[in-house]
């Protein structure tokens, strides 16, 4: 990438960055601190301006100009007696040992992914078969882009990468092949940044640095992202509607600003790739069990949940009706042919092998992090009460459910089914990954030593 496409590049970024950080804000309650508000920008934004890309391609610039201009008079308008008062707690965290280790590790990574980017520019098979093809289609195939996008493979994948990465295009003013490793590089660290500050804000910073580096410590994670393929941006996705509903949950006053957010977050994870609508049904389904025993919370959770998903959910309802072709899982298939392989044990059987096999290396680890981590809950102590809260609860039941769905898939896939396994499952796993990371350390004590990690009392 040239200079001068680096300039325009990082101003599509800061404009993306800028919508969501103005949106974000409005969303959030006035007592929580801002420098969490800037960790959900970059996704809210990326997710908004792929919106904006499909709904509006050749006056894309001119919208992202007015909905910034919009946002700006009423961030304005409710800030005028604002100050840097509320950034005072950053210099208050008493982990300096980690910081720095963290900010050397984030350091290292980006570096030795943007090495990686320009040495493969196109990224690995998904990335110039699937998301760059969709969007050179979408960038440039005028009235008639969502027919020429059927010659591309995998047509019926829902478009919010192609379309980050034609916002990103747009402003630099050709179609660098760079400049869509660097939106994977993008997306790897909002993921980091999430599960980190959500952690932060919820136990410790300790807590949270710690679980940001088993992140960005997973080799195949941090690969996936330099290589353009969806699930990290998926992920980042999964990731935030799970803090954000955590962050809803310990808020006294319920904003709904934050579930909204939430909502936001999943329409997007399944505006990302197919998987992500599972995993939007599953999360709406979670949030509606409670509404037995708990009929008021659970109405007002799900309307604000639901105002959020509207706007992503209608880019997905009218792709999917009125361009996507049927999913090749599911077209032309037989009852017959489906109840065969249901009936047949052995496809359970080389499942459950697969996710136990597959569930322990997925990472591409050189170590492991399995047993340190639960040796570091164990030792740090276990927070009973959060076990009993409905977020945790729900971030549980959400990824265990999602799990479930991908198993019904394998199942009932018309493909090889071994063949299906080593090919999917283990970015299949990454989906969750940092979620998994966030929940695990929702459950460890508030009191850890940030020099030691062990458990005060």
């Amino acid at each position: 990438m040239t200079p001068r496409d680096l300039i325009f590049f990082t101003l599509a970024i800061l404009i993306a960055g800028s919508i969501g950080y103005l949106i974000a804000d409005r969303l959030c309650p006035r007592n929580f601190p801002r420098w969490l508000v800037w960790a959900f920008a970059p996704v809210t934004g990326l997710g908004i301006c792929s919106l904006i890309v499909f709904f509006f391609r050749r006056p894309m610039t001119t919208v992202d100009a007015m909905l910034l201009t919009v946002l700006l008079l009423f961030w304005f308008r409710s800030h005028r007696k604002s100050s840097f008062a509320e950034y005072r707690d950053i210099s208050s965290w008493r982990a300096p040992i980690l910081a720095v280790v963290f900010a050397m590790v984030v350091g290292w990574s980006v570096g030795s992914l943007v090495i990686r980017v320009e040495r493969y520019p196109n990224g690995l098979t998904d990335a110039w078969a699937i998301w760059n093809s969709h969007a050179k289609y979408l960038a440039a195939g005028g009235k008639t882009w969502w027919l020429d996008i059927q010659n591309t493979f995998h047509p019926d994948y829902p478009l919010l990468l192609p379309g980050v990465v034609v916002h990103t295009w747009r402003y630099i003013g050709n179609n660098s092949p760079d400049a869509t490793g660097f939106v994977g590089i993008l997306f790897e660290l909002a993921a980091v940044v999430v599960l980190a500050a959500t952690l932060i804000k919820l136990r410790s910073p300790a807590i949270g640095l710690l679980m940001g580096l088993v992140l960005i410590g997973s080799p195949a994670y941090v690969h996936n992202a330099a290589s353009e393929y969806a699930d990290v941006p998926l992920s980042v996705f999964v990731v935030s509607t799970i803090a954000l509903i955590c962050l809803y949950e310990s808020d006294e006053s319920k904003s709904p600003g934050l579930i909204a957010l939430a909502g936001f977050m999943a329409g997007c994870a399944a505006w990302t790739k197919n998987e992500g609508v599972p995993f939007a049904l599953v999360t709406v389904a979670v949030l509606l069990a409670p509404v037995f025993w708990s009929p008021s919370a659970t109405v007002r959770r799900i309307a604000g949940f639901a105002a959020g998903l509207a706007l992503p959910l209608a880019a997905i309802v009218y792709f999917k009706l009125k361009i996507a072709p049927p999913n090749d899982l599911f077209e032309n298939r037989t009852s017959a042919d489906v109840l065969a392989k249901i009936a047949d044990p052995s496809r359970y059987l080389m499942i459950l092998k697969s996710y136990g096999s597959i569930g322990w290396t997925f990472g591409g680890w050189v170590f492991n992090p399995f047993l340190p981590i639960l040796a570091f809950i164990g030792l740090a102590g276990i927070d009973r009460s959060v076990l009993r809260s409905f977020s945790w609860r729900a971030g549980v039941a959400i990824i265990g459910l999602l799990q479930v769905g991908y198993f019904v898939i394998y199942v009932i896939t018309p493909l090889d089914l071994n063949y299906h396994l080593n090919s999917s499952l283990d970015r299949l796993l990454m989906h969750v990954w940092p979620g998994c990371l966030l929940l695990a350390g929702m459950t460890v004590r508030k009191e850890v030593s940030p020099r030691t990690g062990s458990s005060q009392q």
